[in-house]
């Protein structure tokens, strides 16, 4: 079967797009939007279509289907996310949301894009020096298939200490009995004794998953995320913490590993992790099962 194709520049967009991944609440959020306020750069914020469509890649096998599925990705991105963007067709404009585009971008820049006419063929001849960055919490098991088809795309990680994703998973109360059986933030899911069950949970353990403690699921979350994380040849690590007591550093960092310009955006938004007030969290690691801590401790530290 002939291979599909959208266009040329399509390829390169998409081999050239930032991934911001790492399990949530690990510091996705601001990494995310830090790169998206670098100049060149469109940043698309948990697109919900590319969080069912890399949940079917993960669990897809034969290699024809994969292509498939990598067609749909690459033209969601590029189609969809970024010349949605530039053309101001995809911006989010809800001051409460995370995804504001204010929050990223200046407002002069953001009104010349609502005030332009634009034709596929004049944006094709100016994209090839933009750069598109999508944070997709979770998305780290599609990651090693994309890279496969994507070779180059840069995938930014951010890990924190276990403990403290715990604690504000437990905050959340994302896992507790109640939410697994009621509408619930997490999907796609599949349901087991009218419980919802996260696509990640592998089939053979769904049942064991519902079985074990609030906190151990969550450790179980974390855990499957991290063996991805470990095995991916190619990554850019954010450790929460380091980022937090040396923004500026960090951020100089990762754009210099990224090859990206900082704005005055940029500066705005350290500001606000300057400000950022650390959580001192009790201790609900010592809870989880030995072996699953074990190995936790082992992967944060080596990650």
């Amino acid at each position: 079967m002939m291979s599909l194709q959208i266009s040329p520049i399509a390829d390169h967009i998409v081999n050239n797009m930032i991934m911001v991944s790492g399990t949530e609440r690990s510091g996705t959020t601001i990494v995310g939007n830090l790169i998206g306020t670098a100049q060149g750069v469109e940043y698309s914020f948990e697109p919900p279509t590319l969080i069912a469509l890399t949940s079917i890649i993960n669990q897809c096998n034969g290699n024809e289907e994969k292509d498939r599925l990598h067609l749909l990705f690459k033209a969601y991105c590029y189609e969809e996310l970024l010349i949605g963007a530039i053309t101001g067709r995809y911006l989010n404009f809800n001051k409460g949301d995370d995804s504001y585009i204010m929050n990223i971008k200046d407002e002069i820049e953001i009104h010349n894009r609502l005030e332009g006419k634009y034709r596929k063929k004049d944006i094709e001849n100016t994209i090839d020096k933009i750069r598109l960055a999508v944070k997709l919490p979770n998305a780290i098991m599609a990651l090693k298939s994309l890279s496969i088809s994507f070779p180059t795309i840069s995938n930014v990680i951010t890990i924190r200490n276990p403990n403290d994703i715990i604690n504000s998973f437990l905050e959340k109360k994302w896992y507790n009995n109640v939410s697994i059986k009621s509408p619930t933030v997490f999907w796609p899911y599949t349901i087991l004794k009218d419980y919802k069950v996260p696509d990640w949970v592998p089939y053979e353990k769904a049942e064991w998953w519902l079985s074990i403690s609030e906190i151990d699921k969550i450790a179980y979350h974390i855990l499957i995320n991290w063996e991805f994380i470990a095995n991916l040849k190619h990554k850019i690590v954010v450790r929460h913490e380091d980022f937090v007591a040396k923004p500026e550093n960090i951020t100089s960092q990762l754009f210099e590993s990224l090859n990206l310009e900082p704005t005055l955006k940029t500066a705005q938004v350290l500001k606000k992790v300057k400000n950022y007030e650390i959580k001192h969290y009790p201790d609900v690691l010592s809870r989880v099962e030995e072996k699953m801590r074990n190995r936790l401790q082992e992967l944060f530290a080596c990650i």
